[in-house]
């Protein structure tokens, strides 16, 4: 697929994502809103937006902590970590993925 129409493609999902956080948020749903904002830095990690990423990815942490969904928090690590990786920022990419391994036990 030519990387014009994956790139309207990314676009169109992330803005879809961010109306039905807005939905979620309305409604007083964090676990619904914590899945979304797993998925949304997944393609702004893809985009190679990596600030943007890292800022939801944040934010899913906190709530996932919150809320104490160990797999979703172990999934914000991971996707932390590889985008440190692709950073070139090694050593907190390791310590990323060392809380990842710690979640996942």
């Amino acid at each position: 697929m030519n990387s014009k129409v994956v790139s309207i493609l990314f676009d169109f999902s992330i803005g879809r994502y961010k109306e039905a956080l807005e939905i979620f948020d309305r409604l007083g749903l964090p676990s619904s809103k914590s899945i979304l904002l797993v998925n949304i830095p997944e393609i702004l990690y893809k985009k190679g937006e990596y600030s943007d990423a890292l800022k939801n990815l944040k934010t899913a942490l906190k709530i996932d902590r919150q809320l104490g969904n160990l797999l979703n928090q172990a999934s914000d690590l991971n996707t932390m970590g590889k985008i440190f990786y692709e950073q070139g920022k090694f050593e907190k990419a390791l310590k990323q993925q060392e809380k990842t391994f710690e979640i996942s036990k």
